[in-house]
């Protein structure tokens, strides 16, 4: 299933040149540009491709080829998954400041491909190539060493996708800025499709190579994907628009608050000091813009519990489709294909409520405003994580009852349900509900609240505090884990511990988390920097 950030940064740079108004004096595209954008989107089609076919199935390769148990397959997925939110974060600022954009995407892609070496090396059978010893051994590697190669595949990985995620987007709409805003919010629209193309071939063709034929050759798909953009990047090189690092908003915001700690007097307001009227070295609106950013930031601080409820959820739901019928008719679909539910209930409701809710909702007076859409998205997730708990009732019921089924999946035996994997169709639509009512918003919210010049800071912040969410989701399977030892909630069989007790843990703190959210909401108020009219409206 997609971790939601896409849905969240895309949606967020398109929601800011709209907010930014209509073309004026805009030219028509030279074709130059076009063939540039074009190929910038095929290389985030293939990194897409390549990110969502190492995740799609990570947990039952975890368990099945790795010999890992359960609970600690979702723990690497979380972390792992988290650390590809907060990286970019530092992509970004390197990109911006330091290598330019290209550079950024370029070498990152090479870390990447580091990373996509040792995972089909990890999954490999090396005895048919290598044979046997003179005494009969056969050469293979053994289980620490396999699992030492993923563990060091997944930090290549999620330093190459952090590098690039941060920079792809903006390095792609750079080459099409100076023909208006109509061109970069057409080509932010190519951008998502891109995306959903890239992750719709990796749950369904790459994870179905991967469950049924070898994951050898379905880790193979992704690194040729990545070798293939890194191909194309190169021979366009000289078809790109390129802009020379510049002062990062990263560093700007740091110096203010290092001044402010610095110089600060008693008695006196914390930013008083960085400013230039004052003896600082910054101007007001710069000041206003990091007071701005932390007052979003603190106000969207909630939005890491969520996350780490609803990826939580998400890796459960993953081990519970493991434990379902898979068959449709005579062939077993993959069961990360499962997960494109979610994207298809997000491609359709994000022009629904763009075009026909909110519109609605502010004819009649009762503006969908950001923040509510936020508070909606939280209490649409904690209703999917319900109906996630009570499906595995029902699933846990019908192996007691009737004794399941034995089916192979990755090379790994799972008692199964006879209920069809189908069953979490409503579970995963209304996850992707959930995304479309919190994701965007927050990213939106986020835009309008500060600074130009902060805008690409506070995406990489939103981003982060979701993958802080995975790793506060770690720490509480942890201590979930160490609090029903004797009568475990998760466990490596999924169908004698009470991982419905887990998913409806889940559900009560999303409860705790939205109304934190709903009280942070009401004591907000914008900080004075600029289109203060919009911001209030768009917030309150």
């Amino acid at each position: 299933m997609e971790d939601g950030s896409d849905t969240v940064a895309n949606k967020g740079d398109t929601s800011r040149h709209i907010i930014e108004g209509g073309d004026v004096g805009a030219q028509k595209l030279s074709w130059r540009s076009v063939v540039a954008a074009v190929f910038i989107l095929t290389v985030e089609m293939c990194e897409r491709l390549t990110y969502y076919s190492v995740t799609a199935n990570q947990m039952l390769f975890s368990t099945s080829i790795l010999q890992l148990s359960a609970p600690l397959a979702v723990k690497i997925h979380q972390v792992f998954a988290g650390t590809a939110l907060i990286l970019p974060l530092f992509g970004g600022y390197i990109a911006d400041s330091m290598s330019g954009r290209y550079n950024a995407i370029l070498g990152s892609g090479f870390i990447y491909v580091v990373g996509l070496v040792l995972i089909p090396a990890s999954a490999m059978d090396y005895r048919p190539l290598f044979g046997t010893d003179e005494d009969g051994s056969q050469f293979d590697l053994d289980l620490t060493t396999r699992r030492v190669y993923y563990y060091i595949a997944l930090v290549c990985i999620a330093v190459g996708t952090g590098g690039i995620k941060a920079t792809v987007g903006p390095f792609g709409a750079q080459q099409v800025e100076e023909y208006g805003k109509g061109a970069v919010r057409s080509f932010f629209n190519w951008f998502y499709w891109f995306i959903n193309v890239g992750s719709t071939i990796a749950f369904t063709a790459v994870a179905y190579v991967q469950q049924d034929i070898s994951f050898t050759w379905g880790y193979v798909i992704p690194l040729i994907s990545m070798v293939t953009s890194l191909f194309l990047l190169v021979v366009t090189r000289g078809l790109y628009r390129h802009i020379p690092p510049r002062e990062s908003s990263v560093k700007l915001a740091l110096g203010v608050v290092h001044e402010a700690v610095r110089q600060r007097r008693d008695g006196q307001p914390f930013f008083q000091s960085p400013r230039k009227r004052y003896g600082g070295s910054y101007d007001d609106e710069t000041v206003s813009g990091v007071i701005a950013f932390g007052k979003v930031l603190l106000l969207l601080l909630p939005l890491a519990g969520f996350g780490a409820c609803y990826f939580q959820a998400q890796s459960i739901t993953y081990l519970q489709s493991l434990r379902m019928d898979v068959t449709l008719g005579n062939f077993a679909i993959p069961v990360a294909a499962i997960g494109i539910f979610n994207t298809i209930a997000v491609l359709i409701l994000i022009p629904f409520v763009d075009r026909v809710l909110y519109p609605c909702m502010e004819r009649i007076g009762r503006p969908f405003t950001l923040l509510k859409r936020i508070g909606v998205g939280m209490i649409i997730a904690m209703i999917g994580v319900v109906v996630s708990g009570v499906v595995e009732i029902f699933r846990k019921r019908d192996i007691a009852t009737s004794g399941g089924m034995i089916q192979t999946l990755g090379g790994q035996d799972f008692r199964s349900s006879h209920y069809s994997v189908f069953l979490q169709t409503p579970q995963i639509v209304i996850g992707g509900m959930s995304e479309v009512f919190t994701f965007v918003p927050a990213f939106e919210f986020g835009f309008t609240q500060v600074p130009s010049s902060m805008q690409g800071m506070m995406q990489g912040a939103v981003l982060a505090l979701f993958g802080l969410g995975n790793y506060i989701g770690t720490g509480v399977l942890a201590a979930v884990s160490a609090a029903t030892h004797n009568d475990p909630w998760l466990s490596d069989d999924l169908n004698t511990c009470h991982a419905e007790y887990l998913l409806f843990l889940l559900g009560g703190i999303l409860i705790i988390v939205t109304v934190i959210f709903t009280v942070a909401s009401l004591l907000y108020r914008s900080s004075p920097t600029q289109d203060d009219d919009i911001k209030e409206g768009m917030a309150h």
